[in-house]
């Protein structure tokens, strides 16, 4: 089974910037990436170290909906080979979210597929 076959939440093509670091993992440091896309539940990002997955991450999310980078924790359910280079891709689902970033997660997605179903009615 692939890792899209497991989804419960519909994601969105969309790069918001995210903040990780993997202290208990072998990140210590904090690096800042673009995501590929992101659900209500989960992101999938690059990152130039060889995180292994069950790696706890904690993480900011910068979101269209919120004036400040959302805190919040998160797992690596799978890593690959990236396209470019020394890359790794990573699947990340989030594991401690407040409610207040929820509410912000779920508001940025649910703009997102509001825009791309109203693109597809016209």
């Amino acid at each position: 089974m692939t890792p899209e076959e497991h989804r419960r939440a519909p994601r969105i093509a969309r790069h918001v910037l995210v903040r990780f670091r993997a202290p208990e993992g072998g990140q210590p440091r904090w690096d800042t990436v673009p995501s590929r896309d992101i659900s209500a539940l989960g992101a999938r990002f690059l990152g130039a170290w060889p995180l292994q997955a069950g790696t706890s991450l904690e993480l900011e999310v910068r979101l269209p909906s919120a004036q400040d980078a959302v805190p919040m924790k998160g797992e690596i359910v799978w890593k690959r080979p990236a396209e470019h280079g020394s890359l790794w891709e990573y699947g990340v689902f989030f594991t401690e979210v407040d409610a207040g970033a929820q509410q912000k997660l779920d508001e940025t997605v649910g703009f997102f597929l509001h825009q791309r179903s109203a693109r597809a009615d016209e």
